[in-house]
């Protein structure tokens, strides 16, 4: 009996280990795509010595192949993932749980998992003042680029309709990754732009206090082309502009605009100032031309 006992467990340990080396291998041709995944694989390869990693890459293997059993658990618990986002006016004021703070700018929105707090993602335009923690990266994902920080201060610009994204670093550090895989690193004072379809990166020098007087609900903007101030102000009232007459685009603008008031505000100054009118298409456009 004994015997037939220690057999049988042998060939229990024989298939569970045959198991595991099969969602091993399967795993090494899945996609890493989530913050949960992520940041399990990254605690997984930095918290073992080098001789146990094989163990526990098994191990996490097992994790991936539960991934979707795990995601299903947690539709019905409280740890489904928070999305915050502002519809209003006016920029929305956010605490996180990890001590930072964060200021979502109007038609943005940002989502964290509550078990994973200093890792989140961002739709639109949000103002990061990150909690130092030096064992504990602070994550910010977008469409195409990942900030990661440990104690700093910085903008980040991403909308869907724009093919840029852009980090503009404040005070501390920042190393960015692109979706191409390339890493990058940014001083204060320094904004990093990203082309999504061309895959370009530029780095320049800006006032960085201008690039976030959106949190004061302004826009403060010296020659920048009219093409770039309506795609930030259609940005922010989730509009879109038909510019009929294509030197509209190419007309330099310098000013300081509320993005608190009604859009047709702007459109009135734009209107005087460059001699443009316009015109209410529907609810969210509105058709630009150069007044004959």
């Amino acid at each position: 009996m004994k015997k037939t006992s220690l057999k049988n467990a042998k060939s229990l340990k024989e298939q569970i280990e045959k198991k595991v080396e099969e969602l091993w291998l399967e795993s090494k041709n899945k996609e890493i795509n989530t913050p949960l995944e992520k940041e399990t694989w990254l605690r997984i390869k930095k918290s073992t010595k080098k001789h146990q990693r094989y163990l526990y890459a098994k191990i996490a293997a097992v994790f991936v192949g539960l991934i979707g059993i795990v995601g299903l658990l947690m539709q019905t618990d409280n740890s489904q993932p928070i999305q915050i986002t502002n519809n209003g006016t006016t920029p929305k004021h956010l605490n996180l749980d990890d001590g930072s703070s964060v200021i979502l700018n109007r038609n943005s929105s940002l989502s964290y998992h509550p078990e994973i707090s200093r890792t989140v993602s961002i739709t639109g335009e949000a103002y990061f003042d990150i909690k130092k923690d030096s064992l504990n990266p602070f994550k910010v994902h977008t469409s195409a680029v990942t900030v990661k920080v440990y104690g700093t201060s910085f903008n980040v610009y991403s909308f869907p309709k724009d093919q840029t994204t852009q980090v503009s670093l404040y005070s501390g550090k920042v190393q960015l990754e692109n979706t191409a895989g390339k890493l990058t690193k940014i001083i204060p004072g320094q904004t990093y732009s990203y082309n999504h379809t061309t895959h370009q990166e530029t780095i320049k020098d800006h006032n960085i206090q201008k690039q976030i007087d959106w949190t004061h609900s302004k826009i403060i903007c010296h020659e920048i082309s009219m093409n770039k101030l309506l795609k930030k102000i259609a940005n922010y009232y989730a509009i879109t502009f038909q510019v009929e007459d294509s030197e509209i685009n190419k007309k330099l603008v310098s000013g300081s605009f509320r993005v608190d008031k009604d859009v047709e505000d702007f459109l009135e100054m734009i209107k005087f100032s460059h001699n443009i009118s316009y015109k209410k298409l529907n609810e969210h456009t509105y058709l630009l031309k150069i007044n004959p």
